[in-house]
């Protein structure tokens, strides 16, 4: 079974550079949600391997929500990725920042990010 991948982003032009690269070209299974809230209605059913949350998301940010996400014992060690436009991450959120796997910098190149993705899923 592949693994699925849940991408937190609200933004439906990354959703689209996210799908091509994570299902066109990594084979990998994919739920988008667009804000936090959705995100946490979900996540129960979804069941995922992999959190890919944005940064800058309506009503909570991304730290935020993955610390809600991790009050759930199913998910306290859920491999997890940042996805921000911000270059000075480590300044705007401080040791938060640490609670992710990693950062990755928007623009991203979409034909690598799948690789980049692969290694935190032991594929």
């Amino acid at each position: 079974m592949k693994p699925l991948i849940f991408c937190i982003e609200d933004d439906l032009d990354i959703q689209f550079l996210l799908k091509l690269s994570l299902v066109n070209l990594g084979g990998f299974n994919v739920l988008f949600a667009s804000d936090g809230n959705e995100a946490l209605k979900l996540l129960d059913n979804a069941k995922p391997d992999l959190l890919i949350i944005d940064w800058m998301l309506p009503e909570m940010n991304g730290v935020q929500l993955l610390k809600k996400i991790r009050k759930n014992n199913d998910y306290s060690r859920i491999k997890s990725i940042l996805l921000t436009a911000k270059t000075d991450i480590k300044i705007i959120i401080g040791d938060d920042c640490l609670l992710f796997d990693e950062v990755i910098i928007k623009p991203f190149d979409p034909l690598k990010l799948a690789g980049r993705i692969a290694k935190y899923l032991h594929i």
